[in-house]
């Protein structure tokens, strides 16, 4: 038998086939095309037990995949579990995967900090324990790590805004200076520590980017261990049929991620407000979850934050809240746009973008290095300056404003093609993972 994988993942998104973000879809994809290999099995991590609905009856079918299902159901405090991970699998010859390593703060709070101080290795998160304690080699995915560069460990879309908020740009994106604050440590010098100790690790093997800008602003993609991806993301087939069938579109940009500050959701009013200066009937759709645990500046929901920013620029009649979509309802909303508008500060891939332009949608984007590594040279993604949303506006415009044979000629050509043709099949990616971890 073929040396065993081992693949640290969330239980809860295997048991309920749902998403929060493009991270959560690339890592239920590859579980799921790589556990039909018969040497690879699962790994449960820690936040699979925080859900606070620990029957795992759905997954009897797939028991014998999973390492410790006859004590998945057992109260075990954090630890306690670990280690009886560590004894399954101590002496024997098994690589180990976390499929999106970063270890959270949610993670942090499931020990006390004696424990922390007591086992430094817990806190470089469930892969780095067990592959010490357990003497195993280790690999990991970053898909949220390193989702923008930086500069001596601040996060350039921090000193970017400070610079251009000094220029009059018209909205906190971080909505307050605490943020700021909190969001240049966690992911800004705690993301390079942690990064720098799985470089200097051992027992970590191969570190695989979703992008080479991902990479090369955490300087692993030259590294013996960096290896990036590719393809990294991908689309199935039938989304194509949204691709062939469109033959005009409709007068409004869309809009379509987590509705988070930092994935330039409060920049969207002002980026529709200019394109509107333009081009009177355009509208903006928008499709997402709010946060529930972000407030706007008076404590107020995020939600209610956006929309008090929507009313006070009178454009209360040009946006439509479409709320969350999946599917096929998503892919026709994207479809049916003009364009994708993406004012996003942190990403190491962009599944939206590539969803976008397979269904015929152009994209326009700021420069961050992920997306950018990853389709620059595409007609149909078209990149500006982050922050630049004057830029932006113009470049939303031009598509509005393009005859039909001049639009489809962004769209498909054989660059586009090429491109989504490689990034066709999620068994593709997962083939290309697997080949590479038999090697490592």
């Amino acid at each position: 038998m073929e040396k065993p994988i081992a693949i640290l993942t969330s239980l809860r998104i295997l048991k309920n086939n749902s998403f929060e973000g493009g991270g959560e879809k690339v890592e239920y994809n590859l579980v799921k095309h790589l556990l039909d290999k018969d040497n690879v099995f699962i790994l449960p991590k820690l936040n699979s037990f925080l859900d606070g609905n620990n029957s795992y009856s759905s997954l009897s079918k797939i028991s014998d995949k999973i390492i410790g299902f006859e004590y998945l159901e057992e109260d075990l405090d954090p630890v306690e579990r670990l280690r009886k991970f560590v004894e399954k699998l101590k002496g024997n010859r098994t690589i180990l995967l976390d499929i999106n390593y970063g270890p959270s703060y949610r993670f942090y709070r499931m020990f006390k900090f004696s424990e922390l101080l007591m086992e430094p290795s817990l806190k470089y998160g469930e892969v780095m324990y067990i592959s010490y304690k357990a003497d195993l080699r280790s690999s990991v995915l970053l898909q949220g790590i390193a989702s923008h560069d930086y500069f001596f460990g601040v996060p350039l879309n921090v000193l970017r805004y400070l610079k251009n908020r000094l220029r009059g740009f018209p909205i906190d994106v971080f909505i307050n200076h605490k943020n700021k604050i909190v969001y240049t440590l966690y992911k800004g010098f705690r993301e390079k520590f942690i990064v720098r100790k799985l470089k200097n690790s051992p027992n970590v093997v191969r570190i695989y980017g979703m992008s080479p800008g991902q990479l090369n602003s955490l300087g692993v993609l030259n590294s013996g261990k960096g290896k990036v991806l590719y393809p990294a993301a991908a689309i199935e087939g039938e989304l194509l049929s949204f691709r062939e069938k469109r033959t005009d579109k409709d007068d409004y940009m869309v809009f379509f991620a987590r509705l988070l500050p930092l994935k330039g959701t409060l920049e969207l009013p002002f980026i529709l407000s200019k394109v509107k200066e333009i081009v009177k009937e355009a509208k903006l759709f928008i499709v997402g979850k709010f946060p529930e645990d972000i407030r706007g500046k008076k404590n107020e929901s995020f939600q209610d934050y956006f929309f008090n920013l929507v009313e006070e620029m009178g454009l209360s009649d040009h946006i439509v809240y479409k709320g969350y979509l999946t599917g096929n309802e998503l892919y026709d909303v994207v479809s049916k746009a003009k364009c994708v508008v993406y004012p996003s500060h942190e990403d190491t891939f962009s599944l939206s973008i590539l969803e976008s332009i397979t269904v015929g949608t152009p994209v326009v984007s700021y420069d961050i290095p992920g997306p950018k590594s990853v389709f620059n040279g595409l007609p149909a993604v078209k990149f500006v300056r982050e922050y630049d949303i004057d830029a932006m506006s113009k470049e939303v415009a031009n598509l509005f404003k393009a005859g039909w044979e001049d639009y489809r000629k962004i769209v498909y050509n054989d660059k586009v093609e090429s491109f989504i043709r490689d990034h066709t099949g999620w068994r593709n990616v997962s083939e290309r993972l697997y080949e590479d971890l038999m090697k490592v």
